[in-house]
């Protein structure tokens, strides 16, 4: 008996050595997809961005589940995740990140789209339906660039609703960003259900590893072998990339993310879905969950990040937690 518990004690020990110290064999496949071991170096890497998630955690969010993960642009390597089954299985609503996706459309199926002007004041009537900004006194005036970067809800659901909800479902299905179910709920839903789908806001909800995906796509300028990205081709045009990314530069240096990410060679989404609304003090709250998906740096894209907050914003939480993961990013390639 005592020899037996010897050689238990043994086994885990070198467990817990395996544990505390990830070895090439397993680093790089915290998701199945990629089997492919990290190299030392980027082994050091993925230590130091969870050492700094670990502090961003227990600093500012030790009362929200916080979420993120940093690949590799060029093939999808997943350098660090602090939550490997979320990344790959838990769904989550994109926000405005589909308005990547309607500023195609918009591109494709509207005449003279970038030269089009539209004036945000804070409402729009749909079929009788009035929406509002999400900007008190709204926007102002905005053009398909401008209502990206600042992500206004009421030019995408403007030109969206004179776009065929077909075109809409067959960009998402082209990229595997809805199923089947998906499919049916968005064709049969209200224009209202709808025209919050088109913001990220309903029925859509996507995996971060799949988010992680479009943006490595778009990083790439749709240069890539990756088999996984061949239906984004289909989406987005070369022509349409280029603009995409020039809008998406402008997210982190003027738009939504600017005053976190200020100083940030990157470019970025961000994306904020609600999830709760409640009244009180007869004022009507409205509960966000944060995302933030981007690249750097921006000229010679080498990282894809994504990050998640349970209740805030993109352009604050999830920019702030992507902001402390492009800082540490930077810092390792220069040493």
């Amino acid at each position: 008996m005592k020899f037996l518990n010897k050689i238990v004690k043994y086994y885990v020990a070198i467990i817990l050595i395996w544990a505390a110290f990830p070895s090439s064999l397993f680093a790089g496949k915290a998701n199945d997809d990629y089997a492919a071991a990290l190299s030392s170096a980027e082994i050091v890497l993925s230590r130091e961005l969870g050492r700094k998630f670990d502090d961003i955690k227990k600093e500012k969010y030790s009362k929200k589940k916080i979420f993120a993960a940093v690949a590799d642009v060029a093939d999808g390597r997943l350098i660090y995740t602090n939550l490997p089954e979320f990344y790959r299985d838990r769904k989550i609503a994109p926000g405005s990140i589909i308005k990547i996706f309607d500023y195609a459309l918009i591109l494709e199926h509207i005449k003279n789209a970038e030269y089009n002007k539209f004036y945000c004041k804070d409402n729009l009537f749909v079929e009788g339906r009035r929406y509002n900004c999400s900007l008190k006194r709204g926007h102002g005036e905005v053009c398909l660039e401008s209502a990206l970067y600042r992500s206004c809800n009421l030019y995408f659901k403007n030109y969206m609703s004179e776009i065929p909800r077909k075109e809409f479902v067959s960009a998402l299905k082209k990229c595997a960003f809805i199923n089947e179910t998906e499919e049916k709920l968005i064709f049969a839903s209200s224009l209202d259900d709808y025209l919050q789908s088109v913001i990220g806001d309903r029925i859509i909800k996507i995996t971060p590893e799949k988010l992680l995906g479009l943006m490595r796509f778009l990083a790439l300028e749709g240069f890539s072998a990756d088999s996984g990205l061949a239906g984004y081709r289909e989406v987005f045009s070369r022509e349409c990339v280029q603009k995409l990314n020039a809008a998406l530069r402008l997210v982190a240096s003027r738009g939504t993310a600017s005053a976190a990410l200020e100083g940030i060679d990157c470019a970025a989404k961000t994306g904020s879905a609600s999830v709760l609304v409640k009244i009180e003090n007869n004022r009507k709250i409205i509960y966000t969950t944060a995302v933030f998906l981007g690249y750097a740096p921006y000229a010679r894209p080498r990282y894809a990040v994504i990050t998640y907050c349970d209740r805030g914003t993109g352009g604050i939480d999830a920019a702030y937690i992507a902001k402390e993961m492009f800082l540490v990013l930077s810092a390792f390639n220069k040493n």
